[in-house]
């Protein structure tokens, strides 16, 4: 079966605080009482108070229940990993992302994406912004890392690669590789997944649930994330030719429909004027900017799992219409589904699902391969 490459340019907030849960008084800490949670069979409900925080006549509160886990393995650049849970956040569908010292409540609903997130040293949350008014609009500082040192040229930092197991020892799996370009450096890695990736990966798994995803950040490598862009086919040329290096270098096992790899280069700016992402229709790379709208990375990876414009759409919520993840304009008067139509997810299940032993198509194939936007 023969896949065509087309590139394609594209483009809360709850401030409750999570209080001891009745079932886990053991302490007052948001982030110690849902680990206490998550150790008993799920669901598990956390109970929100507000008032420990804003006084008396603030709102009693609000709930966050657990209700499952998630077969998605997540690595941050620094080595750390994170798990990742379905919930409910008052009522409306959730996921939460548990790394180190950090836990992040991602929202998806008609006025966009509320994101909550909760550190170890405060009980106090902090709040996530739409990514439409800039680079550093709203997405928090990333933590100083004074004590890494800068990365050699296709050299592994300790921790921060997978050690992959072989397609036949592993159920079906993506491994996402997202690397983090150099002019990122002051936006919170964390809320770079909690915004633009978690909500997606759990969408993922709800129509494609026999596979396991494994996302691994990646960041400071040299010929890599700190590639020159702003033209788009130079852009996605160099960052394809450094991906394929990459690949090949680690030596990533790869076969079709059970253990495959797709690489992103997210930037601070557009990819080039007027677009914020572009990908290889059916291929391995892509990139997308965090000037883009949360959907971005759903839509250019979309693409790379054959999805199309063609079979987006445009639904009613409310008295809003919003645009599924693969429309190809994003409106200021719309929001976002989060969701594929059932034709893109229908594309996707089936190439994920597909066993061929077929070359693997490679950018430097001309005219099997199209560039999307």
């Amino acid at each position: 079966m023969k896949y065509h490459r087309t590139l394609v340019p594209c483009l809360m907030v709850a401030t409750a605080m999570l209080g001891p849960s009745r079932a886990f008084a053991t302490t007052s800490h948001v982030i110690a009482a849902f680990d206490e949670a998550v150790r008993h069979s799920l669901p598990q409900t956390i109970h929100i108070s507000t008032r420990q925080t804003l006084g008396r006549g603030a709102p009693a509160g609000s709930t966050l229940t657990i209700t499952d886990t998630l077969d998605v393995d997540v690595r941050f650049p620094d080595g750390t990993g994170a798990q990742t849970y379905l919930a409910t956040f008052d009522g409306a569908p959730a996921v939460v992302t548990r790394s180190t010292d950090h836990l992040d409540v991602t929202v998806t609903g008609a006025d966009g994406i509320a994101i909550t997130g909760y550190e170890m040293s405060s009980n106090a949350p902090h709040r996530i912004a739409e990514p439409h008014a800039g680079p550093a609009r709203g997405l928090a500082p990333a933590a100083k890392r004074t004590s890494l040192a800068p990365a050699r040229a296709g050299a592994a930092r300790a921790g921060n690669d997978y050690s992959l197991l072989s397609p036949n020892e592993a159920p079906p799996t993506l491994n996402l590789w997202i690397f983090l370009h150099d002019d990122t450096a002051a936006v919170s890695r964390r809320h770079i997944h909690a915004g633009y990736v978690a909500w997606w990966l759990a969408d993922l798994k709800r129509f494609v649930p026999r596979h396991r995803f494994r996302v691994n950040y990646i960041d400071r490598r040299e010929g890599m994330t700190d590639i020159v862009y702003g033209d788009r086919n130079a852009a996605i040329t160099t960052w394809t030719k450094a991906a394929q290096g990459y690949e090949m270098r680690a030596n990533l096992p790869y076969a079709p429909g059970r253990y495959e790899h797709k690489f992103m280069l997210v930037t601070r700016d557009r990819v080039a004027p007027s677009t914020n992402g572009v990908a290889w229709h059916g291929g391995d790379q892509a990139m997308a900017s965090l000037a883009g709208p949360w959907s971005i990375v759903a839509h250019e990876f979309g693409h790379t799992l054959t999805a199309v414009h063609d079979d987006s759409a445009l639904w009613w919520s409310y008295v809003w219409p919003c645009a599924t993840n693969l429309y190809p304009t994003h409106f200021g008067v719309t929001t976002n589904c989060y969701r594929y139509t059932q034709a893109n997810e229908q594309l996707i299940a089936g190439y994920l699902s597909r066993k061929d032993d077929s070359p693997r198509p490679m950018a430097s194939a001309g005219a099997t391969l199209t560039m999307v936007e």
